[in-house]
């Protein structure tokens, strides 16, 4: 490592739900300095996003997580995560301390929450970031860069209508998770944003860290939606009592990912919601074709981009029964929610790639 660089925290939460907690965190090596984006101007965010792009994660390094009264042990991977789960009783356990071989981790103060979060919320909402709460233009790579690199924090736009949402899912007692295929080094930006813009305070799960050289390229890492069904997949069945809500866009793979979700969580996925970010060809008819379907296996579904109508918990009103799951993946080439209803099959393609079974939960 080298003499100007050091040990750095960059992302931390703690969840828990029935005596089990779910701890992840993200190391990296860079050189000491502010990572808050506040009130930062185009020329520091650049600088600063460029830092984090240039920094290393911390390998396959075996790190100590101090709290009040235990420690606990836990291993980064190729990426510099690492993800433990813990017995917990009644007792609070905020984190004071990180170290790698006897060494201090630096915590950044202000950028998350150390504390012990136990869910008690009947309902989970779970939200993609990019183009969904947060304007990011996705689907035109040069404007998504230049945003990205150089438009400060404060200035950055939020997507009202499912900030709205969100919110009043909230109100009505859910927790909000945040899943996003935006890469670990955008951590601190993003967790800015949410504060800076009164979004609900929760999680924020996002993909491994990226080198500036795949983002200067365009390079994809592989798999890009994997990454968010692999989370959803340890997140599902560790709150089996409680509904979830979906909320993404259609830049991506955010309804692919969410049928898949909801095949395999029959009993829990209680209502997607997509935000229409693009135009897509015959979409009105498909969405529409979609809603009855999923209604009948009691998921209430929306597609659009106003979500005034929308009051959750609607789809707890529905009487039809949840089927169970098929085992079967999706077919290449379309979108699929596929359970037998009426003699028939639901094929509605919005978008062509499919995700895989995530099955194996590794890293982010």
């Amino acid at each position: 490592m080298s003499a100007n660089r050091v040990p750095i925290l960059l992302n931390y939460y703690a969840l828990a739900n029935e005596g089990r907690a779910l701890i992840y965190g993200q190391i990296t090596t860079k050189r000491p300095g502010d990572l808050s984006f506040n009130a930062f101007s185009r020329r520091t965010t650049f600088r600063t996003l460029l830092s984090l792009y240039r920094s290393r994660a911390l390998t396959n390094t075996t790190v100590k997580l101090h709290y009040q009264e235990f420690e606990l042990e836990a291993v980064t991977d190729e990426t510099g995560f690492f993800m433990v789960s813990h017995d917990v009783d009644q007792k609070e356990f905020p984190l004071y301390d990180v170290t790698v071989d006897g060494k201090p981790v630096l915590l950044l103060e202000g950028l998350y929450d150390r504390s012990l979060n136990r869910i008690v919320t009947p309902d989970i909402v779970v939200s993609d970031i990019d183009d969904t709460i947060l304007h990011s233009h996705i689907s035109r790579k040069l404007r998504k860069l230049s945003t990205l690199m150089f438009t400060p924090v404060e200035r950055r736009m939020a997507v009202e209508p499912v900030k709205e949402l969100i919110q009043r899912i909230v109100d009505q007692g859910a927790t909000a998770f945040y899943l996003s295929n935006s890469e670990q080094n955008l951590y601190p930006l993003i967790y800015r944003f949410l504060i800076l813009n009164s979004f609900p305070a929760g999680p924020v799960f996002l993909k491994q860290m990226r080198r500036l050289r795949d983002v200067i390229r365009y390079r994809k890492l592989p798999t890009p939606e994997v990454h968010k069904l692999k989370m959803l997949n340890i997140l599902l069945p560790m709150f089996p009592e409680k509904n979830f809500v979906l909320i993404g866009d259609n830049t991506q793979y955010d309804l692919s990912i969410y049928l898949t979700a909801a095949k395999n969580y029959p009993d829990n996925v209680k209502a997607i919601y997509i935000r229409r970010a693009i135009p897509m060809p015959d979409e009105l008819a498909k969405a529409a074709e979609l809603k009855e379907q999923l209604a009948k296996s009691n998921i209430e579904f929306h597609y659009g981009d106003d979500f005034a109508s929308v009051k959750w918990p609607e789809s707890n009103d529905l009487i039809a029964p949840a089927k169970e799951a098929h085992s079967a993946e999706p077919s290449k080439g379309a979108i699929l929610f596929d359970k037998e209803q009426d003699g028939q099959d639901l094929n509605v393609q919005f978008r062509n790639p499919k995700p895989g079974n995530g099955s194996h939960v590794n890293k982010p």
